[in-house]
Formats: C-alpha cells, sequence, structure tokens
C-alpha cells in the first residue's frame, strides 16, 4: 500500500508543484481582495489540487504503468484504496496551502471575514470530494484520455449537487428547524457530509469496475 501511495504521488509531483504556485497566486488575490471574494478564492485553493488529476492518470496510462498495475501481486482493491487515499491527500494539501491565507487575513485585521472563509473552506471541500466522486468511475470505464471533459462535467454536477442539498436543508430550516442565528445557512456542513458519503460510494463502484478490468 505504502508503495502504491509512492507512486502515486510521485507521478502527481509536477501537478502539485503547479498547483502550489497557483494557490500562492491566489493567496496573494485573497490579500488584496474585498470580502465577497476570499470564500471563493479559498475554495480554488483547495479545488486546484484535484483539477490537474486527470493530468496525472494520463501520465500513468501514456507510460503504460495503468496497465502494469492489473499484473502487480497485489489486491486490486488495495490499487483503488490507494488512489482515492492519494486524492484525499491532494485534498488535504489544498487546505494545509490556503491555511497561510486565513493566517495573512487575521493578521491584517480582518477577523469579520471569517464566515467568509467558512464558507470558503465548506465550499471548497464539498467541490473537490464531490467531483472526485462523481469522475473516477467513469474514467476506470472511458480511460483519462477523456480526463478533462470528465472533470468539467464533474464539477458542474458537483456544484448541481451541492445546490440541491443546499434547498433540501433550507426547506428543513424554514419548516423544521429555528435557525437562531439569522443569515447563517446549515447547508455548507451537509453539503461536506453528503460528499463524503458520495465519496465512498464512488469507491465501491471504483472498486467492482476495477476488479472486472482486463488487460
Amino acid at each position: 500500500m505504502r508503495g502504491l501511495l509512492r507512486n502515486n504521488i510521485y507521478s502527481m509531483e509536477s501537478n502539485i508543484k503547479m498547483s502550489v504556485g497557483i494557490s500562492l497566486v491566489l493567496m496573494a488575490v485573497a490579500w488584496l481582495a474585498r470580502e465577497r471574494v476570499v470564500s471563493m478564492v479559498l475554495a480554488m485553493q483547495i479545488f486546484v489540487f484535484i483539477a490537474n488529476m486527470g493530468t496525472s492518470l494520463q501520465v500513468d496510462e501514456n507510460s503504460r504503468w495503468a496497465k502494469f498495475e492489473l499484473t502487480l501481486p497485489v489486491r486490486r482493491s488495495a490499487i483503488i484504496e490507494a488512489k482515492y487515499l492519494s486524492f484525499l491527500f491532494l485534498i488535504l494539501l489544498g487546505i494545509l496551502v490556503s491555511i497561510p491565507t486565513c493566517a495573512g487575513l487575521v493578521l491584517m485585521g480582518r477577523e469579520s471575514y471569517l464566515s467568509q472563509i467558512m464558507y470558503g473552506y465548506e465550499f471548497g471541500i464539498s467541490l473537490a470530494v464531490i467531483t472526485i466522486a462523481l469522475i473516477y468511475p467513469p474514467l476506470l470505464k472511458l480511460g483519462a484520455e477523456k480526463s478533462e471533459l470528465l472533470l468539467c462535467l464533474g464539477a458542474v454536477g458537483a456544484i448541481v449537487l451541492m445546490g440541491v442539498v443546499s434547498i433540501a436543508v433550507f426547506i428543513m430550516e424554514t419548516f423544521m428547524i429555528k435557525n437562531p442565528e439569522p443569515g447563517y445557512s446549515l447547508a455548507g456542513v451537509p453539503t461536506v457530509v453528503f460528499g463524503f458519503g458520495l465519496l465512498a460510494l464512488s469507491f465501491l463502484v471504483s472498486r467492482k469496475i476495477y476488479e472486472k478490468k482486463e488487460f
């Protein structure tokens, strides 16, 4: 498992460096921008790390590593586990890289941005997790050459699903829950929970697909 994880991270090394560079530029934008922009910048700092995921998968496919993996003396489910752990690592890396952005805002005396910061993290994590959950099973079936198209469709699908969850939570708040804080929505946390639930389902589907995959 460790070897598989190391190989996955190694194959993504150049994309990780590129994502860090983009994230640093976004950090400067957050420090200079107004409050409304901060949440979207934080979300993009997280999402950018999985946005280049398709390129790494294409590298594996072009180098024939994807086919070689099928011959390794390890369980195929372990290979899929390593892939999904790698995706979670990318999301965690995005969160860690975004922390200096928040620290800078606090040092600048912008504590009033706290609600925007929280929303940015909730939106970014949800978007990244749901996008991965939606696109990876089709990638296994269709191949990495469709990764860019699937990433775009996955991101759009993720936003739609997040909207559906938010509407459902809003309806529950309106008719069932008395929200003591006007202007605050509970939709952020439910979409994160929904995202990780969908990711678990995606893992099970991907494992089934990969176990039946032929050379």
